[in-house]
């Protein structure tokens, strides 16, 4: 969904030249022309909610100052509501996910106080909402959210088709990537998800045609025992630099396998395990003030911020530094890197230009130094 105010024609004409209108019922269709957002019963005891995120972008400037953007969060704890009395299990997905970019230290997509209410909505439904599927990172992970500091529910991030080189410092190249999930239908439970990229190192000219092949496996590569939050949490609990730790595994899948053999550093382990344990800023900035400090472990009690929300303890103890937000992580950005090499050809040519002119003009050799061979003055 592009960043456009609620209330404008651009849903109404999507419905119509994208064909969307055939797939949703007309109630499903009124309520997408609002903002972009609906929700459909897909079978008994199943439903799927859209939400469009977008108008919680931190870039959408459409809703500044404004605190429920289309009517969404209100909207959507009413349906969370009425699928709790109703007992249906609710398939969440969305473009943009909440959260901080496990690639870059405090970048968080949607604007604080939008991201926040997201988060405990979601958190509060819990047991209803089964599943939350999301984009936009173009990356490969996962997130956890908490209901009274215990893992209640997963968030999962699969990366896009299209291949993404970052300008942003540190973030770096993915591979194309296609997720094919599956799902019980009596249950609908999810069962397992196959994760499919398209290696362009083997990309070669002329060729008319892509190979895409299977990256892993959800339960048997990552390795998972089953969906639930809690296993997701076993396998974060398990990240750490040692060469047998499912985090190089997890890391190489974060790129879709641009990366074969990542060697992680200390803010890189940092980075994910904070964005993947903590979606609210107020958890996430805790967890890099005590990962700086290397004081937080398993057996920390859950430590509570203003009321708010509780936050989970850590699953392991650091013992390194997390780049703070007054002093991130320091990378050269790529431009600097256009700048430099743009200068040196300039550099050059200005040489050559001089040498040429210094010919025509004094009749000497085109180099811009004599070489004197060394003698025998005695």
């Amino acid at each position: 969904m592009p960043d456009t105010a609620p209330g404008s024609d651009f849903y109404a004409q999507l419905l119509t030249r994208s064909h969307w209108a055939e797939l949703l019922q007309p109630d499903d269709q009124a309520q997408f022309i609002t903002a972009g957002y609906y929700s459909t019963l897909i079978s008994t005891g199943f439903r799927l909610i859209s939400l469009n995120t977008n108008l919680y972008y931190s870039m959408n400037n459409f809703t500044l100052n404004t605190t429920d953007p289309g009517g969404q969060f209100e909207w959507l704890q009413a349906q969370l509501e009425l699928a709790t009395q109703n007992k249906e299990k609710v398939l969440l997905m969305a473009h943009v996910p909440p959260g901080i970019f496990e690639r870059r230290a405090f970048l968080q997509w949607m604007r604080p106080d939008f991201n926040d209410q997201l988060v405990d909505i979601l958190s509060n439904y819990s047991d209803t909402v089964d599943m939350q599927i999301y984009g936009h990172e173009h990356t490969d992970t996962f997130r956890l959210l908490y209901e009274d500091g215990v893992a209640a529910s997963v968030m999962l991030m699969a990366p896009a088709v299209t291949p993404m080189n970052s300008t942003l410092p540190g973030v770096g190249p993915n591979n194309p990537g296609v997720r094919l999930y599956h799902y019980n239908r009596t249950s609908h439970r999810l069962l397992n998800y196959h994760q499919y990229y398209l290696n362009l190192s083997n990309i070669r000219p002329r060729v008319n045609h892509a190979v895409w092949q299977l990256e892993y496996r959800a339960l048997e590569d990552l390795p998972l025992d089953n969906f639930s939050a809690a296993a997701f949490f076993e396998l974060v609990s398990g990240f750490s630099f040692n060469k047998t730790s499912p985090f190089r595994r997890y890391l190489r899948y974060n790129t879709v396998s641009y990366q074969k053999d990542p060697i992680p550093d200390q803010c890189t382990l940092a980075e994910h395990v904070c964005a993947i344990m903590y979606p609210s800023m107020h958890g996430y900035m805790h967890c890099a003030a005590v990962l700086s400090q290397g004081k937080l472990n398993i057996d920390n009690a859950a430590v509570n911020f203003d009321g708010i929300s509780s936050v989970p303890p850590m699953p392991f103890s650091p013992s390194y530094s997390f780049p703070s937000a007054a002093h991130p992580r320091r990378s050269v950005h790529i431009y600097v890197y256009y700048i430099v090499a743009v200068c040196s050809m300039c550099l050059c040519l200005a040489f050559v230009i001089l040498a040429v002119l210094r010919k025509r003009y004094t009749s000497t050799p085109y180099l811009l130094f004599r070489y004197h061979p060394l003698t025998n003055r005695n």
